[in-house]
C-alpha cells in the first residue's frame, strides 16, 4: 500500500487555487470597509470642515481650533504678566 504525497509543485497549485477562490471575499469586504471608511470621511468633512480627517478615531475629539484657543489664552496671560511687572 502506497501512501500519497502532496509534491511542492502540487502544495502551489492548492495554495493558488485557495486564493483564487476566496479572493472575492476578501474584495468585497474591503470595498465594503472602503466606502464606510469614505462615508465617516465625508461626515466629518461636513461636521468639522478642512480638520476632517483628524477627528475620524473617537480619541482625536479636540479640534485644531481648541487647542489654538488653549494656546491663545496662555499666551494673553504671559503677556498681561509681563505688563504688570
Amino acid at each position: 500500500m502506497t501512501k500519497h504525497r502532496l509534491t511542492p509543485k502540487t502544495m502551489k497549485i492548492i495554495d493558488v487555487i485557495l486564493r483564487v477562490l476566496t479572493l472575492p471575499f476578501f474584495l468585497i469586504m474591503t470595498f465594503i470597509f472602503s466606502i464606510k471608511l469614505w462615508v465617516v470621511w465625508n461626515v466629518n468633512f461636513l461636521k468639522f470642515g478642512g480638520e476632517s480627517i483628524a477627528y475620524t478615531k473617537k480619541n482625536q475629539r479636540a479640534t485644531i481650533q481648541a487647542i489654538y484657543n488653549h494656546l491663545t489664552k496662555e499666551d494673553e496671560q504671559t503677556q498681561i504678566n509681563i505688563h504688570k511687572r
